[in-house]
Order: C-alpha cells, then structure tokens, then sequence
C-alpha cells in the first residue's frame, strides 16, 4: 500500500504533429506526419527510464499512434485509450482552415474568441464543456494508480484544460499557456489532493 506522502506521477503528453497548420482538427482523426512519429520516437527515447504503470490516450489516433510509439519502450505494457480525453469538439468547424471560417462564419468565430470558457462552438462544445468530461477521466486514471507513474498522452485543449486546474488559471486564458507537438507536462499528485506542476511543454 502506498505511503501518504508518495505521489502519483503523470506524464501528461500532447500527441506528436499532425501537420495542416491553422486547421481546427478538433475530432478529425487525423494521423502523425512523418515528423509527428519522428517527434514521438525522440519523446519516447527521453524518457525510456520512466517506471511507467501504464499509458493511456484519447482514442484519435494522433493520441493512439504517439502512446504505441512510447509504450514500446516499455515492455508489457498495453495503450488504454478513452474517448473523453479527446480534443475539443470543434463541431461545424472540426477539419477547417482558420482563414476560411474568417470569411464563412467570422461573426461566431469571433463570439468564440472572445469567451472560450462558455461559447459552444455550433455542434460541438465549449472549453467549460472539454473541461466537465476531460477532468473527470483523468482523475480516473489518478486513482487507479496510487503512487505509480503514468503516462497520459492527449491532445493540445485536453492537456491545457486539466493544467489550468492544478494551476489556478481560468479557461478564458487558453491560449497563455503553450502545448507543442510531443512536448511532456509532469504532475505529482499526493493522496490529499495537493499537486505540484513540475514541468509544462518541456522535453524529456
């Protein structure tokens, strides 16, 4: 049984490249481009000495291929992939270039920018919405592993959001805070609920 003051340690991961800059993916399951693989190859070498329990993914298989790739490293271990840990849904929107929804729907994708915590984006959702299903799932995964080390490997809106929880920033500041393509976020987070953010959009 765990100790009281041993953590569990989750590797918070974005998937790796995906390519179609200024495209809003969203639930579009779009795969790793070349570099993408190559970006999860060199995330997974990083962090090769991890003592990882298990790894888990959003189900888009920009999640899925970029968690294969690193649990390989890892002998024995199976990808544990959840739907709710998928990127925000961008309904109308998902798989469009920002520049032609400026012209085509500029009116609501300016409402959006303007309150990201609450405008639901016409069929699909709201950051407050990605927020009520993501966090929920991650704590999932936190309390099946006490004291262990995990891998969570999700997409750019999904990590942001579960952050801004362990660092008190309001959804509304989306954009403060960067997620590259295969970059690695470490939290500890200790029975009592109290977390440390130890690293964001870092390396390994």
């Amino acid at each position: 049984m765990p100790s009281r003051d041993v953590p569990t340690r989750i590797l918070l991961i974005r998937h790796g490249s995906v390519g179609g800059d200024g495209v809003l993916h969203g639930h579009v399951d779009v795969p790793l481009t070349a570099q993408g693989r190559a970006e999860a190859e060199a995330l997974a070498r990083g962090l090769a000495g991890e003592p990882l329990a298990a790894v888990y993914c959003s189900d888009l298989c920009r999640a899925r291929e970029t968690a294969e790739i690193l649990a390989r490293r890892h002998d024995g271990l199976s990808v544990t992939a959840d739907p709710a840990l998928r990127e925000l849904h961008m309904g109308r929107w998902d798989g469009r270039p920002v520049r032609e929804l400026l012209v085509e729907d500029g009116e609501r994708l300016r409402k959006w920018w303007a309150d990201l915590e609450t405008f639901r984006i016409p069929g699909g959702e709201s950051l407050s919405d990605l927020s009520a299903r993501a966090v929920p799932a991650f704590d999932r995964i936190v309390a099946r592993h006490p004291g262990e080390t995990v891998a969570v490997v999700a997409h750019g809106g999904t990590n942001r959001v579960i952050l801004f929880r362990y660092l008190g920033i309001p959804l509304s500041r989306f954009h403060v805070l960067a997620q590259d393509p295969a970059c690695l976020n470490r939290i500890a987070i200790y029975p009592d609920g109290n977390a440390v953010v130890e690293a964001v959009n870092a390396r390994p």
